[in-house]
Formats: structure tokens, C-alpha cells, sequence
């Protein structure tokens, strides 16, 4: 784990209960189980609990009913939830894909290959937003010409650094000192 996560994990005063609603039998669900058992491993306040949907029909049916998971797409899913706050993390949150062919001579076949694991990221930032019953606020100086916050212009624009921001449940708003406005 990253010194931000460990440092997240480290000032953790509340329980978590992180469930895993996957299939065992997922490319990922490995990587996400490792993943998901180092946190409980740096922080006594993390509770790991693993249903398989498909071998576990009536512990599925409890977990759908808690989190109220009502679509029948919602599977391979990854839950927080601290104190009634609930976050529900799907599959795709979780690695960055890309599209390959399958060798076959018959017909043109594709199928979605993950790439890169993205899954430190997306849940530390999960587990801050459950964790933390108010998000940070940052505010960004406007009115004497600054780089526009939601720009994606590579050179001008703050865009990125704003989408790290939120990524980190870190509110973002706007502040002007023209008038009399009270910081």
C-alpha cells in the first residue's frame, strides 16, 4: 500500500465493513481480494466479508436487499459502508481495459483485457468518502484571471489536478475576493 493509503488507514477511527459481491471465478476478483485484505491487514478498523452471487444464492439475496441492489446486471461489485454511509465500487471502476481479439479462424471474436489495476486508487478514495461524514472543501481563486479549474486545455487548464481533487473527496468550489465576500 502507497504511505497515502497506510496514512488513510492509520487515522481510521470508525469501522468499515468492505463487501466483496463477486464471483470467484472473475479475472479480477484475485487482484481485488489481495487488494482488499491488505487494508484489513493495516487497520483493525476494516471488516472483509466475500459473497459469491453465484455459490451463494441466499447471502446474495441478503446483500441485495441491504444495499438495495435491484438491477440484475449489478455483479462483481465491491461495497464500503461505515455507519449507514454506503458506496457501492462496480468491476469496471476498477481497471482500465482494452479491447483485443480472440484468435479464430471462424469468426471475428473481441474481448474486453484489463491493462492496468487501478483498485488503491478507487478504494482509498471510497473509504475516505464512507469514512468522513463531510467531504474537504478546497476553493479556487477566480476574478483576476486565473487558469480556468474545468479547463482540459493541456497548458492553461487545472482540470486534472480539479479531477484528483474530487478523486480524493475533496470538494472543489469557487471563491472570488472581489466585494465583500467572506472567506
Amino acid at each position: 500500500l502507497s504511505p497515502q493509503t497506510r496514512g488513510l488507514l492509520d487515522g481510521l477511527t470508525n469501522d468499515v465493513t468492505i463487501t466483496l459481491y463477486y464471483d470467484k471465478e472473475d479475472p479480477l476478483f484475485t487482484l481485488v481480494n489481495a487488494l482488499v485484505n491488505e487494508y484489513r491487514l493495516a487497520s483493525p478498523h476494516i471488516h472483509v466479508r466475500t459473497v459469491d452471487y453465484i455459490r451463494d444464492p441466499a447471502d446474495a439475496a441478503e446483500v441485495k436487499v441491504r444495499h438495495n441492489l435491484t438491477s440484475l446486471t449489478e455483479k462483481n461489485l465491491v461495497i464500503f459502508d461505515c455507519e449507514g454511509r454506503t458506496k457501492v465500487v462496480p468491476a469496471d471502476m476498477l481497471a482500465q481495459y482494452t479491447i483485443e481479439q480472440v484468435p479464430n479462424a471462424e469468426q471475428r471474436e473481441f474481448r474486453k483485457k484489463p491493462v492496468f489495476f487501478l483498485g488503491e486508487q478507487v478504494f482509498s478514495s471510497v473509504l475516505l468518502a464512507v469514512s468522513q461524514p463531510r467531504p474537504l472543501k478546497a476553493y479556487y481563486l477566480v476574478g483576476h484571471g486565473e487558469h480556468a479549474p474545468d479547463s482540459g486545455d493541456e497548458q492553461m487548464g487545472y482540470l486534472k489536478f480539479t479531477s484528483l481533487l474530487r478523486q480524493n473527496y475533496v470538494e472543489v468550489g469557487l471563491l472570488t475576493l472581489l466585494g465583500t465576500n467572506q472567506v
